[in-house]
């Protein structure tokens, strides 16, 4: 929907927060403002892309005392109006946001539990002075935010939660070591010392100065035995998800990749007697997507548009995608979704994209293979650098806590399956620190809104609450949910091997990309600052003999300098990397 901000106690001015959202403009160019509510003054401000409610729908929106801010979407909206308006509450609007606020008034953060949607809200409630920010169940939206001082600051993305001067930027080098290794930072940790993200299904709430936290949602884990056949309600709840959002004023379209989970997105589409364009990247590649993709839409009779990309392309994009990251994600992933996004925001505003079903339903080998150890098996499926030579670059000492605080965390949850456990560090961890920013970052610099109807909450909690050999009975990969979508999608689709989105960078001339980092590494003012470039060109050689690793570090490494040069010593790079190779 758009990218929020805001501010509480001393500097809380709405000049700091319209600058904040002009910061956030390509999440939202619809319209910029910023309110002040409260005594002492709480600043509130939205970058919007006007999605439900085009003319009427402005933020921030209030009922009585209660104000919010809100990026996402709400999607039972609907519903929930039409119960409010039944106790006696009166709508000025058709936001969504705005029943979110009558809610709050009604039932404080109880009303949480109500939502259907992808969020996240800063809710403001005069009657108590306090300041909430709430991020949804499963993290399809971000919100970063810092209370440096007593003076809460928060934003959609870190650029422009840094438009506070005051704001320190000093480098978290543990959270830097955890991106470096995992390509990714679990919530609450950002790579700044100063700032932290709210977790999913958590709220943070701020009171004079006071930070509170609590827990509004939990990711399930088995609870027993499996239903003797849940297939149909799974098919049912594919498509009451795409039903829902489906809701929009604006053009919708399908990331579209030839795989299950897309595949089974326009299904349901076609068969709530909707219609929608599929997106679809293409590689050049013989075996590629694309020949997949055409199979669906031609198959549901959508209309099918394909974007290629290269090399060159990644290099273009390089620069102004490293200054609007929050974080140094490593995932190369994020340059066919850039491309893709910015193909499809020439005829529409939202896409529905089938991200999320492989963490939740067994699509990974990793989840079947031998090794009693989870945690142990997710550090090393996901592992790009070795941790220990990352703490030894950076200069930190000590034992390797990456590992540590997943184990800790996953012996909290005390489950004994080695399926199921794998699949919920996936979707508590991977899933909203890797793979959800990428859609969300890729999308929204081009103005786009991505959803995720397959990661609605009750289709995460159905399939959260089975065992992982009811997922995947016999060892066969997400193999409930493909059995549940048989004679729905194509069989050519749902017995195709599992393929991953990101490019074939080490056929894309790897050998540039190491040309480009070697020269910034010799350039003042980049990640070289703190990590030492003699063990970082030690990786790259290490694995000659892998030349996909290898492009893979490179990118990793040539990624977290721009990062680094834009964010924290503001010197950022512009113009073509293209011409630097």
């Amino acid at each position: 929907m758009c990218g929020i901000a805001g501010a509480a106690g001393p500097g809380a001015t709405t000049a700091l927060v319209e600058d904040m959202c002009a910061a956030l403009r390509h999440r939202g160019p619809d319209d910029l403002r910023a309110v002040a509510v409260g005594d002492p003054p709480v600043s509130l401000g939205i970058a919007r892309l006007a999605i439900i409610d085009v003319a009427g729908g402005r933020q921030p929106i209030a009922a009585g005392d209660v104000t919010v801010v809100g990026n996402g979407e709400i999607f039972n909206h609907v519903e929930l109006r039409a119960e409010l308006e039944q106790r006696g509450h009166r709508f000025r609007t058709g936001s969504d946001v705005e029943v979110v606020a009558h809610l709050f008034e009604e039932s404080g953060l109880a009303c949480l539990g109500r939502l259907n949607g992808m969020f996240a809200l800063a809710i403001h409630d005069g009657r108590t002075g306090e300041v909430h920010l709430v991020r949804d169940r499963v993290g399809v939206k971000p919100l970063f935010w810092s209370n440096a001082g007593g003076r809460l600051r928060f934003a959609s993305e870190l650029p422009a939660l840094l438009r506070d001067p005051a704001l320190p930027r000093t480098v978290d080098l543990e959270g830097l070591a955890s991106m470096l290794v995992l390509t990714h930072l679990p919530a609450p940790r950002t790579p700044l010392r100063d700032v932290a993200k709210v977790e999913p299904g958590c709220v943070v709430t701020w009171r004079a100065g006071e930070v509170g936290h609590r827990r509004w949602w939990h990711w399930p884990t088995p609870s027993g035995a499996a239903p003797k056949d849940v297939r149909d309600q799974v098919r049912d709840l594919v498509v009451d998800a795409v039903r829902l959002q489906l809701r929009s004023d604006v053009p919708v379209g399908v990331l579209l990749s030839g795989g299950i989970d897309s595949t089974a997105v326009l299904w349901a589409v076609r068969e709530l007697g909707s219609s929608a364009p599929g997106y679809c990247v293409d590689f050049d590649e013989p075996d590629g997507d694309t020949a997949y993709a055409r199979l669906a839409a031609d198959d549901l009779g959508a209309p099918l548009i394909t974007r290629t990309i290269d090399g060159v392309d990644a290099l273009r994009a390089l620069p102004d995608l490293a200054a609007r990251l929050s974080e140094p994600l490593g995932d190369p992933a994020v340059l066919p979704s850039l491309a893709i996004c910015e193909t499809a925001a020439q005829d529409v505003t939202v896409l529905l994209s089938g991200t999320g079903a492989d963490e939740i339903w067994g699509g990974y080998g990793r989840y079947t293979l031998p090794g009693a150890d989870p945690v142990q098996r997710y550090v090393d499926d996901l592992s790009v650098l070795p941790e220990a030579e990352v703490r030894t670059a950076l200069g930190l000492s000590g034992r390797e806590p990456v590992t540590q605080r997943l184990r800790d965390g996953l012996a909290a949850v005390g489950t004994r399956d080695t399926g199921a456990a794998r699949m919920y560090l996936d979707g508590t961890l991977s899933l909203p620190a890797a793979l959800l920013p990428l859609l969300d970052t890729s999308s929204m610099v081009h103005s786009l809104e991505a959803r995720v109807p397959l990661l609605d909450h009750r289709l995460v909690e159905l399939a959260a609450a089975l065992p992982g050999d009811a997922r995947m009975p016999g060892g066969a990969l997400k193999d409930l949910f493909r059995s549940a979508l048989r004679g729905c999608v194509p069989d050519a689709v749902l017995d195709r091997p599992k393929r991953g989105f990101a490019p074939p960078l080490s056929r894309w001339d790897a050998a540039r990309l190491g040309t480009v980092l070697r020269r910034l590494q010799a350039t003042p003012g980049g990640i070289a600052d703190v990590l030492d470039p003699v063990v970082a060109r030690r990786w790259l050689r290490a694995d000659a003999a892998d030349p996909a690793l290898v492009a893979l570090r490179t990118w990793v490494l040539l990624v977290a300098d721009l990062w680094w040069r834009a964010l924290i010593t503001r010197q950022p790079l512009t113009g073509d990397l293209a011409t630097v190779a």
